[in-house]
């Protein structure tokens, strides 16, 4: 099959399953939330298909937009533009594979790879950056069980960018008039991203529930959106994080999700730890048969 137009570049299992319906949190899981576009969506070209329980996808799309790099998100805002218009100064691939091959249970594993300086429509030229690529390299995988009432996601994301010091460099001394948009920030090498969660339908041995779930759940979080290139100077700890959420999700029919959630973000030491309380409604479906 192929696939012409703007479409969802699923890259990481919050990508791919990015409906406020296909994961339990109020917001989206928080690790691959701050070190990659979420949701991610470009204007490219797909080839995907399946074979017997394999199924495939890659596709050709604008690469990242190094200028949008920063350290408390990674390479996440490099899908954002300052225009109307996404500029592909530069192409990138990207591509997943999924497995089906036992019951209930998918695991699947996806990636991406593009070079993203001077990837906007402002470049530079001079003989400091003309080698520079910041090639941007993600891999991720993933699985989930999903049988009698349980509910058992957990993924994995690492991140890196090559040229870090002098993508780093360019972008704190861009010109603040011209490049407004722009975060000004260092940026990591490398980003880290891992996080599970188990849930338990309590609704799902009684009678005349119809397609009602109340989900109990809990979530773990941990990344860190700076890990700095070799020789930094300037690092930021507070980039490395672990979250503990608590929650309940009440689907009345399936398209319909009642949110709540306590969280707690813990940081090192010299930080402060960071609760959270967070109630949600959302409704997701499509208007197609």
């Amino acid at each position: 099959n192929i696939r012409l137009g703007h479409i969802i570049v699923p890259v990481g299992q919050t990508n791919n399953a990015h409906l406020p319906t296909e994961f339990f949190t109020c917001y989206r899981p928080e690790g691959e939330f701050n070190i990659l576009p979420c949701t991610w969506h470009e204007t490219g070209v797909s080839l995907w298909g399946r074979l017997g329980n394999w199924r495939y996808e890659a596709m050709v799309i604008p690469a990242l937009n190094s200028n949008m790099f920063n350290n408390a998100n990674w390479v996440k805002n490099g899908s954002a533009s300052g225009y109307e218009f996404r500029v592909a100064n530069h192409l990138a691939g990207a591509l997943r594979i999924d497995n089906y091959s036992i019951k209930n249970f998918h695991w699947g594993v996806s990636g991406y790879v593009g070079n993203t300086f001077n990837n906007d429509i402002v470049t530079n030229e001079s003989e400091k950056y003309k080698d520079v690529k910041g090639t941007v390299a993600i891999g991720a995988a993933e699985f989930d069980y999903k049988a009698h009432g349980l509910v058992v996601r957990g993924n994995f994301d690492y991140g890196y960018l090559s040229d870090a010091y002098l993508i780093s460099d360019f972008n704190k001394n861009q010109n603040h008039q011209d490049f407004s948009p722009y975060p000004r920030s260092l940026v990591g090498e490398k980003a880290i991203a891992c996080g599970g969660e188990v849930a338990y339908d309590i609704m799902h041995s009684m009678k005349n529930t119809g397609n009602q779930r109340l989900y109990l759940f809990g979530r773990y979080d941990y990344y860190d959106s700076y890990i700095p290139y070799e020789g930094a100077i300037s690092l930021y700890e507070w980039t490395e994080r672990h979250v503990m959420t608590l929650g309940v999700n009440y689907y009345p029919i399936k398209q319909v999700v009642i949110k709540a959630e306590y969280a707690k973000r813990f940081l090192k030491e010299q930080y402060n730890d960071e609760p959270m309380f967070s109630v949600g409604v959302a409704y997701s479906g499509f208007f197609t048969k």
